[in-house]
């Protein structure tokens, strides 16, 4: 072979070594898209339309217009999935419609959304100690929902409380007294935890201490009203004249109208509130039936 050949076999094997491997190189990866302003006024017009439903929502909630809550937290849901209020208060609303399995479906959703949802939990409690709720009454768990809401904010005095009722019901007298006595220490104006506290002393022999609790709980040291709930985030309070919640859970509590009544009725000693106690025990719906 002629020296002239020889260079051009080895320029040709040199080309087809570079061809394969620029053929074996892969292929680069495609630069990523970037939003237009078309993408960017739809976006900002899926964010406007979620504050506007879920205003729109809360506006519904405040004035008792549930059906229209529901309505526009479902629709305000669909531009954000998974927002925590939303889920929160649609589930509130909910309750108040009697759609209890939908109600309860709202709040594991947000606990989904946020497994240290707290008032989630105690809503949940809440609504499975509800006396009037046959279809779902269950103490044990109830009792399950209040310990996770306490583990996650044992500074509430609310969930303790209703724990407490939940003990009582349950016929862990002990159990309850100790939480009962503990909520007293929390908040000084609960309800429940003296006059329910008052009955748990009297039945321990203690009577001179039952009649304290009972004179505390008649006196301007209780709370005027049922409930000793919790103020949570978005919560209503009393003051805030001209807004509504309707039939709230707590309302609905596992002994609200058994401490409706003391609170009404002008008791005469421990002894009656004893038994009008045991009367409403005896009364109770079958948990878990």
């Amino acid at each position: 072979m002629s020296r002239r050949s020889a260079w051009i076999s080895a320029a040709l094997l040199l080309v087809g070594i570079s061809i394969l491997f620029v053929l074996r190189r892969p292929a680069p990866a495609p630069e990523p898209e970037v939003a237009g302003p078309a993408h960017d006024v739809a976006a900002r017009q899926d964010v406007m339309a979620f504050w506007e439903h879920y205003r729109s929502g809360m506006r519904a909630r405040r004035g008792g217009h549930w059906d229209l809550a529901v309505e526009e937290f479902s629709t305000a849901l669909e531009f954000k999935p998974g927002h925590e209020d939303s889920l929160y208060y649609m589930g509130n609303a909910l309750f108040e419609l009697g759609r209890y399995e939908e109600a309860a479906s709202s709040w594991r959703l947000l606990l989904v959304a946020n497994s240290m949802s707290s008032r989630a939990h105690v809503q949940l409690g809440q609504l499975l100690s509800c006396p009037d709720v046959l279809g779902m009454f269950d103490l044990g768990e109830a009792r399950a929902e209040l310990e996770k809401a306490i583990a996650m904010n044992p500074e509430e005095s609310g969930p303790l409380s209703r724990l407490g009722e939940v003990e009582l019901a349950s016929g862990n007298r002990e159990r309850a007294a100790e939480l009962f006595a503990h909520v007293r220490q929390m908040n000084p104006r609960s309800t429940s935890a003296h006059y329910l506290g008052a009955y748990l002393e009297w039945q321990d022999g203690d009577h001179e201490r039952a009649r304290e609790l009972l004179e505390i709980a008649r006196s301007s040291q209780a709370v005027s009203r049922v409930t000793d709930t919790p103020i949570l985030e978005g919560d209503i309070r009393p003051e805030d004249e001209g807004k509504q919640i309707g039939q709230s859970l707590s309302s609905r509590r596992l002994f609200a109208p058994l401490l409706q009544q003391l609170m009404e009725q002008e008791v005469s000693d421990v002894a009656e509130e004893v038994s009008l106690v045991d009367a409403y025990l005896r009364g109770l719906p079958v948990s878990g039936g």
